[in-house]
């Protein structure tokens, strides 16, 4: 048999034998499209292919290993006497006479090599060249399309400074892709101001803003009120929208509806941002009544009315913002109760117990998004929002700001010890917020077998949905297209050390490597503790 017909058995035979995909824990195997994508910058060749037992991988020069699903591409079948023919008609791509719908971003200087294997998903094109004895993988990706668009001009072109005091001006929000909603085009009259806490001293800076009459703007409920996060830190651009995906997974009350943009502000380019809904209590966001409560838990207490649990457990009122000092002290009263009951001889009782006062599903969910996410924040430290509504129990309603999580924090280790930011080890269970260990409400939670069969129970049922957001972080970073290259134009930070340490993570790809694999060791090393 020819060397040539040798390889195309063996991509075939790699290809066709391929079981669902599985996510192994050591050594991490690379998310196969974005890999290409980074071995063909590269100049990466493949160096062999191996068949095990359970598997079959292509292993390249610089011993680097790639598993293709076949259930990830739309493979081309083919006589051995001929081979797919890969041509342009017009700017779209084809296989053997079949449009791909993809259109050519450039073409491949490749293809006058012969083609011995073709494949497409919806947003790629896969060919396999050989030349000679030498095998290559190219992948080709659609043009990309344009995220939004928002134009911020201040009246007089006054600068935003503060967080408390807004500036008037306008807004246009351009959405030429429409890849939110069918509306391409909104203008309006708008307030903006600065928001967050130690990332208002950034240089990149969050805005909140407040436009004059309520609009459905990117196709979202309509409302006056919107953020625009800066993710600075995050140089993925990607954790909150991920943190998102994963509350929408698992169900919360309500998860804030998120899109990516670019913002200029009074003409000057300010980078990629993440659109959001703003956090208050209204009927298509924290939806209780007026007589509930909307309470936050954060180590900056910055509200109007705000105390500590028995536990020292930062406790903030965010609406009503001024409540009344009955309300007062019936939220003092609760809490201080569900905290004597977690620590009492009777904590496991389900009557007299911890669980008349919590909403347990939402404390498992909870726990869940913050622990596989390695959430600095999410210790009940900080940016924790629950609410306690007449005749229900305290819940955690919905979860917020997460361009710490994800290994993104190399002051873990300091602050709170045997927490660092390796994707092993319990976090949110056995640390508090004051970094102590074996204290705090997971702690005495996962104290009850019942609590811990519950954590089990609801992992496994949506592991695997969990499962597939490193292909979500694909089409995330498909769809921004070349706008993470302009943001990092604008802020060159990519090789900074920030709050995490340098690791070789140089450009925009290398930070959504490291994201992924993360994600993937986290997610396996959890699957493996919680099902102990």
């Amino acid at each position: 048999m020819s060397v040539y017909k040798k390889i195309v058995f063996f991509i075939v035979f790699v290809l066709s034998s391929c079981s669902k995909t599985t996510i192994e824990p050591q050594p991490p195997i690379p998310i196969w499209k974005e890999y290409l994508i980074y071995a063909e910058d590269k100049n990466i060749q493949i160096e062999r292919i191996e068949f095990q037992s359970d598997t079959s991988r292509i292993v390249f020069d610089d011993k680097s290993v790639l598993a293709i699903p076949e259930s990830e591409l739309k493979l081309i079948s083919y006589a051995e006497s001929g081979l797919p023919s890969v041509e342009l008609v017009g700017d779209v791509w084809c296989i053997g006479g079949k449009d791909t719908g993809i259109v050519a971003r450039r073409n491949l200087s490749k293809l006058n090599s012969e083609i011995v294997f073709a494949g497409f998903d919806d947003q790629s094109l896969l060919l396999a060249f050989v030349s000679g004895d030498i095998l290559t993988l190219g992948i080709v990706q659609p043009k990309p399309k344009h995220i939004p668009r928002i134009l911020i001009v201040t009246d007089g072109k006054k600068p935003v400074t503060s967080k408390e005091e807004y500036v008037t001006g306008n807004i246009t929000i351009e959405d030429s892709s429409q890849l939110y909603s069918s509306v391409m085009l909104y203008e309006g009259k708008m307030r903006i101001r600065g928001r967050g806490n130690s990332t208002w001293g950034l240089p990149k800076k969050p805005y909140k803003i407040k436009l004059d009459e309520k609009a459905a703007l990117l196709g979202y409920p309509k409302d006056k009120e919107w953020c625009l996060l800066a993710d600075y830190y995050d140089r993925s651009l990607l954790r909150n929208e991920l943190a998102m995906e994963l509350s929408r997974i698992l169900g919360f009350s309500w998860t804030p509806r998120t899109a990516k943009v670019e913002v200029w502000l009074n003409g000057n380019y300010e980078g990629v941002y993440t659109f959001c809904e703003h956090k208050k209590v209204s009927k298509n966001r924290v939806n209780i009544a007026d007589t509930d409560v909307y309470l936050t838990i954060d180590e900056v207490q910055d509200q109007t009315v705000h105390f500590k649990t028995s536990m020292n457990i930062p406790v903030g009122f965010e609406e009503p913002e001024v409540p009344a000092q009955s309300q007062i002290k019936y939220i003092e009263d609760y809490l201080n109760s569900f905290e004597a009951s977690l620590q009492g001889q009777d904590f496991k009782d389900p009557t007299a117990g911890y669980a008349q006062w919590i909403d347990i599903p939402s404390f498992v969910n909870y726990y869940i998004l913050q622990e596989l996410l390695k959430n600095i924040d999410g210790n009940v430290r900080r940016s924790t929002f629950l609410t306690k509504q007449e005749d229900r129990k305290l819940e955690m309603y919905h979860v917020w700001d997460f361009d710490l999580a994800i290994g993104n924090c190399n002051y873990f280790g300091r602050e709170f010890p045997g927490a660092s930011d390796d994707y092993s080890g319990f976090y949110i269970r056995d640390y508090n917020q004051y970094g102590k260990k074996y204290t705090g409400w997971y702690y005495f939670l996962f104290k009850d077998p019942e609590f811990v069969d519950a954590v089990k129970e609801r992992w496994n049922e949506v592991k695997p949905q969990l499962e597939t957001i490193p292909s979500y972080i694909d089409r995330m970073v498909s769809m921004m297209g070349d706008a993470p290259e302009r943001n990092f134009t604008r802020w060159n930070i990519l090789d900074k050390t920030l709050t995490c340490p340098g690791r070789g993570l140089y450009t925009y790809r290398d930070h959504v490597r490291y994201l992924k694999e993360f994600y993937i060791q986290r997610l396996n090393w959890l699957d493996k503790e919680l099902n102990k």
